[in-house]
């Protein structure tokens, strides 16, 4: 998918964004599990052919052999940036090609290291979270929201921030993410069925725990 906002960007061209084509791959799963459901199987499954072809060119197209990172731009002529939803994004998709694990790990350690990347905002940090449950790490899970929702409850703050600076809405729905992401990849909870649970030591807290009132219908499968 080409990148229509090159030129505000004074590129020569406009030039492919890696995580413009990765959430098109999630796009194409949803497409393709919603067409199966209709039982429209054709469709589905030109869904699936063409989530095959984009995800075979993303390795080729984006990953740059210096650094053994993905870049933000497969066009040449754009200085190479790296940014941690791409990462998250290839997490959550897995383009053949690309062992995504020892990837994120190879990004973690650009992180780390104080290289320059490019940072998403709390609304971009759900990906992130998604792709720290998805490779398994519920301690990672909550490191994370530590370190990143913690200043907003160190400050005093009973809302969460729609950036992580706090120069911007000081409320704001976007920036609930953790509750998610504590739900799904650390209690282990389905908002569907209910429930209680209580789970640690996990990422440096002794045990969190929640519990989701049961629904007052049946779930829909």
């Amino acid at each position: 998918m080409d990148n229509p906002y090159g030129p505000l960007r004074r590129h020569a061209r406009a030039s492919a964004f890696l995580a413009l084509n990765l959430r098109y791959l999630l796009f194409l799963d949803d497409v393709s599990r919603a067409l199966d459901l209709l039982n429209r199987r054709a469709e589905a499954r030109a869904a699936r052919a063409e989530r095959r072809a984009l995800a075979a060119r993303i390795a080729p197209a984006f990953l740059d052999p210096a650094t053994g990172l993905l870049r933000d731009a497969a066009e040449p002529v754009v200085p190479c940036s790296v940014s941690e939803m791409g990462h998250a994004l290839a997490v959550l998709t897995r383009p053949p090609g690309l062992n995504v694990r020892a990837l994120w790990r190879r990004f973690e350690a650009w992180r780390t290291a104080g290289r320059d990347a490019i940072l998403p905002s709390p609304f971009g940090k759900f990906v992130t979270l998604e792709a720290l449950g998805t490779l398994g790490c519920p301690d990672a899970v909550v490191q994370e929201i530590l370190r990143c929702w913690g200043p907003m409850a160190d400050a005093g703050s009973d809302t969460a921030w729609e950036g992580f600076d706090g120069r911007s809405s000081l409320c704001h729905g976007w920036a609930g993410v953790p509750i998610v992401a504590l739900m799904r990849h650390v209690l282990r909870l389905d908002p569907r069925t209910g429930g209680q649970r209580r789970v640690g030591p996990v990422g440096g807290v002794d045990w969190i725990e929640a519990r989701v009132a049961e629904p007052d219908h049946a779930p829909t499968p």
